[in-house]
């Protein structure tokens, strides 16, 4: 089946949502701290394992996770599905994008690079549009 424009973006922003709020569970369970990348720091301290690093080795079981998936059509593991894998990676991306901004000089403008200079309200607001446009 191919996805029309309409289905792919509403795929896409379901995915993105969806990534978001897992991400904000994991990173409470997770890092139970106001860094938001503190358990990806540990790696840096006790094994000399830079947190963007950490991040990349992740997404990258979990590309093999999904390719693998996909060769097989099957998976073994009943309490994470395709869709979960997925969102995984985006959000193993998005952290290790966040550890690897770290180093530059102006985390801040970075930052507000990515965002365009829109605040939180106006990039939701951003995105309600495209799906508005689609609809």
């Amino acid at each position: 089946m191919k996805l029309t424009q309409k289905q792919a973006l509403l795929m896409q922003l379901g995915i993105f949502v969806e990534a978001l709020e897992i991400l904000l569970a994991k990173r409470h369970d997770y890092s139970g701290s106001d860094d938001p990348f503190g358990n990806f720091r540990v790696s840096e301290s006790t094994d000399g394992v830079p947190g963007w690093k950490g991040a990349r080795i992740r997404n990258q079981d979990k590309f093999s996770r999904r390719r693998n998936i996909m060769e097989s059509g099957s998976s073994k593991v009943a309490d994470e599905s395709f869709t979960d894998t997925l969102r995984d990676s985006v959000n193993y991306v998005c952290i290790e994008g966040g550890l690897e901004f770290e180093e530059l000089e102006d985390v801040d403008a970075v930052a507000m690079l990515m965002a365009k200079g829109m605040t939180l309200p106006e990039i939701a607001a951003k995105m309600i549009a495209i799906a508005e446009e689609m609809s």
